[in-house]
């Protein structure tokens, strides 16, 4: 499902991904994401989420998430091939082509009609 996805002022058109097989997959040996356009990844719960970019043959942003709906880290330029990246507990994960996370800081509100305002 492909959902709008607004980080402070940005916006972005986002793959929108809750399946224990999509969320290990992530940007695995897909394209590069196209500019405005992301992977928005649920993990149902917060968590201390791990991350790697194995057979990600692009350099990527990522944005961790809270259950508030607020940015909790953010990691830009992250490289190919990565072994680990390890974030804050969050449940949210918002994987951009590089520079696209430029001017999300730590604190910023984000909203999407698929987030309830209250998510437990």
């Amino acid at each position: 499902m492909t959902v709008r996805v607004a980080v402070g002022r940005k916006t972005f058109m986002c793959r929108h991904i809750t399946s224990l097989l999509l969320l290990a997959k992530g940007q695995r040996f897909s394209r590069q994401l196209q500019q405005g356009c992301g992977l928005f990844m649920d993990f149902g719960r917060e968590k201390r989420v791990v991350l790697d970019m194995l057979f990600v043959f692009y350099p990527l942003d990522i944005v961790w998430i809270g259950t508030n709906q607020k940015v909790v880290a953010v990691c830009q330029h992250v490289r190919p091939f990565v072994p680990s990246l390890q974030g804050p507990p969050a449940r949210f994960v918002l994987e951009l082509r590089t520079g696209e996370a430029e001017g999300i800081r730590i604190g910023d509100r984000v909203t999407s009609k698929l987030l309830k305002k209250d998510i437990s």
